[in-house]
């Protein structure tokens, strides 16, 4: 993330206001009446414009890693909505895909050294395993989890 330092302008208007408060009671009435608003402007303006800043700093700060450890992650789109997840365990590895209603559309899982590719759609699902021998199977779902037809 950038971090800026801008002491040399808080400075400056901190002197600004103590110079003229200094000189506040020489001063003419009218000459009175817009120097500490004017001061105070001029100090709400600086204090905005570096809130602003610190606010596209944060939007569009990037994180630059060459490696992250983690045993749960996370991927939330524009509105926070979970997009990806990531997640470990002792003997079960899982990336799991979700639709905009937060519902499972694609996981794939690492189960006891085996992979599982699992399809979800409105109608039904596809699962594509492999046994303990290595054999693939291919498993079509009908929407209430019946079995449509498999293949060994």
């Amino acid at each position: 993330m950038i971090q800026r330092k801008d002491w040399l302008k808080v400075l400056a208007i901190t002197l600004f206001i103590v110079l003229t408060g200094g000189y506040y009671e020489r001063l003419s009435p009218e000459t009175r009446t817009m120097v500490l608003p004017v001061g105070f402007f001029v100090v709400a303006g600086f204090g905005i414009a570096r809130l602003k800043r610190l606010e596209y700093e944060t939007r569009s700060a990037k994180v630059l890693a060459s490696k992250v450890v983690s045993q749960d992650l996370s991927i939330v789109d524009g509105k926070g909505n979970e997009f990806l997840s990531v997640s470990t365990s002792s003997n079960r590895e899982t990336v799991t895909m979700y639709d905009d209603n937060h519902l499972s559309r694609v996981t794939l899982e690492l189960f006891q050294g085996e992979p599982v590719l699992k399809l979800v759609g409105e109608g039904g699902s596809a699962v594509l395993s492999f046994d303990e021998n290595g054999v693939p199977s291919l498993t079509f779902r009908g929407e209430a989890g019946e079995i449509i037809w498999s293949a060994p």
